[in-house]
């Protein structure tokens, strides 16, 4: 039966199945991110709820890499350590790169909102608003130059304008800084995934019966 032609390729499909869910956490990782960066969202309470939707995108990420593991005897042969130092945290850097990149574009966006609040009738925003749309559902580099460009136009396309690239810049330096921000957040919930497992590790059963 192993040899039959049908069961070879269920068999392909499900060896192929831990990389399709690996890269559907990932981009499930990189629209949190994203999420963060729009809301503008500081509340302790909304950031508690972003760490259990992280913390529960780390799980699912590590049961495909044991997935995965046990069908690829080179990945099995990895501690679950390694995993998350070289592919989580090289994830985690890769959507942080990108968010990076989008900021360029993203300062121009909102530096562009912050003049259309005082000139309404703008006949750009319809098209301002159609970029924006675009932007929001890029994952990775292709389009964003040609994107990034087409604003920067718009913005500076009738000549020097000093209050645009004040505000350009002011969102710019924002936006990075957000970004830094959410990096070290990010460190702070690896930090409580750590202890709390390490916690839980060296508890005494009683005490956790307790607890329960």
């Amino acid at each position: 039966l192993n040899h039959a032609v049908s069961l070879g390729t269920m068999r392909d499909r499900i060896n192929e199945l831990p990389a399709a869910l690996l890269g559907r956490v990932e981009v499930s990782l990189a629209d949190l991110f994203a999420r963060i960066l729009d809301s503008g969202e500081m509340s302790p309470s909304a950031f508690d709820g972003y760490f259990l939707e992280y913390e529960t995108l780390l799980q699912s990420w590590l049961s495909c890499c044991h997935l995965r593991a046990d069908s690829d005897q080179n990945a099995a042969q990895q501690s679950q350590a390694s995993f998350i130092a070289a592919e989580w945290s090289g994830c985690i850097l890769k959507i942080l790169c990108f968010e990076a990149s989008k900021s360029f574009a993203c300062s121009l966006i909102d530096s562009y909102y912050d003049e259309r609040i005082q000139t309404p009738d703008n006949d750009d925003h319809g098209a301002l608003d159609e970029i924006k749309s675009q932007l929001s559902q890029m994952r990775d580099e292709a389009g964003l130059e040609s994107l990034s460009h087409r604003l920067l136009v718009m913005r500076f396309g009738g000549g020097h304008h000093s209050s645009a690239l004040t505000s350009t810049f002011f969102h710019l330096s924002s936006r990075l800084v957000e970004l830094m921000n959410l990096y070290c957040v990010a460190l702070q919930w690896h930090k409580e995934i750590i202890d709390r497992k390490n916690y839980a590790a060296n508890e005494p059963i009683s005490n956790i019966s307790d607890v329960a």
